[in-house]
């Protein structure tokens, strides 16, 4: 995978996506991932399901 997630505006089915949504210009794929684990971790989801699911194999709780 060699997309930018950051880069919405190369992506037009996201801004067609956003737009319809009513959202800002301004807002990205990434934004949109660090929403969902937000939300997971609000929820009580255990980080390291969060991480699992956003495929991450090292968290910041991980480093020491």
């Amino acid at each position: 995978m060699n997309q930018v997630y950051g880069s919405a505006d190369k992506v037009g089915w996201f801004r067609k996506a956003t737009r319809a949504a009513g959202l800002s210009d301004e807002i990205t794929l990434h934004d949109l991932r660090h929403l969902y684990s937000s939300l997971l971790i609000r929820n009580g989801a255990n980080v390291k399901i969060a991480q699992a699911r956003l495929g991450h194999k090292l968290g910041l709780l991980d480093k020491t």
